[in-house]
């Protein structure tokens, strides 16, 4: 500002020596525009390093707008834990109206296991024309050759005088729940045979003198086990299992088991019940063949749980007599 205000002095001072007639005198104003203007930087000529900066800049600026734009035209974001309402269409909407009174139907439970049906029971075939293969089917001649296992999951059998079919005696199963930290348990008795045809009747009677249902898988059954059969290499055996009474469904899966159902029920007691089957058909359904030159075959009597009780509970007496396992004549 100095230096400007010298420079004013300096053009007054020569104002004054220079004008002549016919010459333009400045004024004090002009000459102190003038003056500024002359003080003034210069602009700089413009380099291409600046032109390059200008473009990124505005290379930015139009990006923040794009990105802006965008972020106003885009629909609501929602938070990945969340899930956004379904909209509703009217129909959807009358019906919810129709039905907000109605309470939701329970929802069913699903079944471990398919619900079976009785088979359909064979022809009658009296077991006086069969030719048997077991020995004291009738139990009159003592135990032998019925047995059973002798372990924590095998109850034994007795015989009995007091109910008997024919002659006077019966064998006597007793069902009571025990703790032995396993879920199943058997009370049953065993009879093997060699034979060189496999027969094709199973016939006798149970009798049910008490029943109570302490275990969901609380049943009556009778199983045969074909041993050595070559048609079925590799299989020390296999067998069909037959739930008299006290079961509708399978009460577990077994690789080499087969389940036909003679009964669904509960059992009904204070009377001798009569059951028969003809195995070479069953074997034949069941397994796709007539079991042949196998080795032995044993019949099973069994009552039992496959879902412990409560230990010490009463569960079920049963009496069998009068089998036959043997050939039509």
């Amino acid at each position: 500002m100095l230096s400007a205000m010298q420079n004013i002095r300096n053009v007054r001072s020569k104002r004054r020596r220079s004008l002549r007639p016919g010459g333009v005198a400045l004024s004090w104003v002009a000459v102190l525009v003038l003056t500024l203007g002359c003080t003034s930087e210069k602009p700089r000529p413009e380099t291409a390093k600046d032109k390059t900066a200008q473009k990124e800049v505005g290379q930015k600026e139009t990006a923040a707008a794009q990105k802006k734009q965008s972020a106003e035209n885009a629909p609501a974001q929602i938070a990945p834990d969340k899930k956004a309402p379904a909209q509703k269409t009217s129909t959807q909407k009358a019906s919810t109206q129709k039905t907000s009174t109605q309470k939701a139907a329970p929802r069913r439970p699903l079944r471990k296991a398919i619900k079976q049906t009785a088979a359909a029971p064979p022809p009658h075939v009296d077991e006086k024309s069969v030719e048997n293969l077991l020995s004291n089917g009738g139990f009159e001649d003592g135990r032998d050759p019925w047995w059973s296992f002798g372990n924590d999951n095998w109850v034994d059998f007795v015989l009995d005088d007091s109910k008997a079919r024919s002659g006077s005696k019966s064998l006597h199963l007793s069902l009571i729940g025990k703790d032995t930290g396993q879920k199943h348990l058997v009370a049953g008795a065993i009879q093997e045979v060699e034979c060189d045809r496999f027969p094709d009747h199973i016939s006798g009677y149970y009798y049910v003198d008490q029943w109570n249902r302490a275990s969901a898988k609380q049943y009556l059954q009778f199983v045969v086990i074909v041993f050595e059969d070559e048609s079925r290499p590799g299989w020390t055996n296999h067998q069909i299992r037959y739930p008299l009474t006290g079961a509708d469904e399978q009460p577990f899966n077994i690789a080499n088991a087969k389940y036909i159902f003679i009964g669904t029920e509960e059992p009904v007691t204070g009377k001798w019940v009569r059951f028969q089957r003809d195995l070479a058909s069953d074997f034949l359904d069941k397994w796709g063949r007539i079991p042949a030159n196998f080795g032995a075959i044993r019949v099973y009597l069994e009552v039992r749980y496959d879902e412990a009780p409560e230990a010490g509970a009463k569960m079920a007496e049963v009496y069998f007599d009068d089998l036959t396992l043997g050939y039509r004549k």
